[in-house]
């Protein structure tokens, strides 16, 4: 089997690319812990992990409260 150079430079660029463009996004990764799968980056503390989720949590309990009220908008119209 031959290797077409040409295609697996072009292949090689385009891997390269999207790695480099990926960088910042994998490296950020997120704070909402390994129980959702997320990436944790190292040297992050674990009182602004504590802190985030925190925050995650009242904005999930804002969100429900919103739901609510329209639940009952709902009903009422």
């Amino acid at each position: 089997m031959d290797i077409d150079s040409t295609a697996a430079a072009s292949a090689a660029a385009h891997i390269a690319e999207f790695a480099s463009a990926s960088a910042d996004v994998l490296e950020a990764g997120t704070s909402e812990g390994p129980h959702h799968g997320a990436i944790i980056p190292f040297g992050l503390s674990s009182e602004f992990l504590r802190k985030e989720q925190e925050e995650e949590e009242a904005w999930n309990a804002q969100l429900d409260v919103g739901r609510e009220i329209l639940q009952a908008l709902d009903r009422a119209f």
